[in-house]
């Protein structure tokens, strides 16, 4: 029989964080705040996390992304130590992210996080890079910066975002692919699985699919009844991640088509200039469109953006991938 560790019991501030904003899981189970300008967080990794299971069913690994995510968390904690709970932070820029190895149930990822506060005409940015660890192994390098906001939250959508489903999509869109066939593509599943819908497709460059954001989903479980809009926006780390699905819906399709043997995965490698113009809330369509740029000997580079109606969310540009047999990650 396997033993698995029970969860380590947050402190007062990390469960007070998770029901101030949507969070697809806890990516930090602890926290130390050594300086103004630097924290550190620690995360065991555990198969029953909310998401773990569809990442992916046969053999689950961390995502990339729930390492950005854990860096988010990690930064709030700082923020929310140095200058109260009504200063908010939001991830305004990716500037790169390189992913060195694999996480696994039973790993415990350690962070270190390095801030820099920059900005001018009234406005405050936190610029950080974050050393991300597996015992003595990095596990990924991050710099991103992030936009700081004060005040209440009162449920007002303060990013001029509309409301409703698709909000200035101007109505439903004809599928190419219905879920059930991405289902049978990429090796994703519920709740992991955060592609709807594909609207648009060029077997070797290009995609566009579609994301309905629902209040039902795992992400928002733990806010409290009266949360606002900003607490009800859809995390970054789970947009990257729909844009990303895109990508390796297309990738597969052309590698199946080619005779490519199963039992293959994509992995997020790295990322680099992802810029978020907006959030986006339950109710809400995402539109995300997905270029493949070069394919390499190792895998694809890709580059993007992501909408919501008329209005540009995030752009991406430049995201790695590579392909590798499960029994390779690890």
């Amino acid at each position: 029989m396997t033993l698995v560790a029970p969860p380590p019991v947050p402190s007062a501030a990390i469960e007070a964080g998770r029901r101030a904003r949507a969070v697809p899981l806890p990516a930090v189970d602890s926290c130390t705040v050594l300086s103004a300008t630097e924290v550190t967080a620690h995360k065991l990794i555990r198969a029953d996390d909310p998401y773990m299971e569809g990442h992916y069913p046969d053999f689950t690994i961390y995502p990339g992304v729930f390492v950005i995510e854990s860096v988010y968390q990690a930064v709030l904690h700082l923020v929310w130590e140095n200058h109260g709970t009504h200063v908010f932070a939001e991830p305004a820029r990716i500037t790169s992210v390189r992913f060195l190895a694999a996480l696994r149930p039973g790993d415990r990822l350690d962070i270190h996080c390095v801030a820099k506060a920059v900005g001018a005409d009234g406005t405050q940015e936190l610029e950080v890079t974050a050393d991300c660890r597996r015992g003595d192994v990095r596990a990924a390098k991050v710099s991103m910066s992030f936009r700081l906001t004060s005040g209440t939250d009162t449920g007002a959508v303060s990013d001029g975002n509309g409301a409703g489903a698709g909000a200035g999509s101007g109505g439903p869109e004809t599928a190419l692919l219905e879920h059930a066939e991405i289902r049978g593509t990429i090796p994703h599943a519920h709740p992991m699985l955060l592609v709807d819908r594909v609207l648009d497709l060029d077997p070797y460059d290009r995609i566009v699919t579609s994301k309905a954001i629902t209040g039902s989903e795992s992400c928002y479980a733990r806010l409290a009844p009266d949360a606002g809009a900003r607490a009800l926006r859809y995390p970054p780390s789970l947009l990257i991640e729909s844009w990303g699905q895109g990508g390796a819906l297309l990738w597969l399709r052309r590698e199946r088509a080619k005779g490519q043997p199963g039992g293959t995965a994509p992995i997020l490698a790295a990322v680099r200039g992802i810029t978020f113009h907006r959030g986006v809330h339950p109710g809400d369509t995402l539109r995300h469109t997905v270029r493949i740029d070069q394919y390499t000997a190792a895998g694809v580079i890709m580059s993007g953006q992501t909408h919501r109606g008329d209005e540009l969310v995030a752009e991406i540009g430049e995201a790695l991938a590579v392909l590798r047999p499960s029994g390779e990650l690890f």
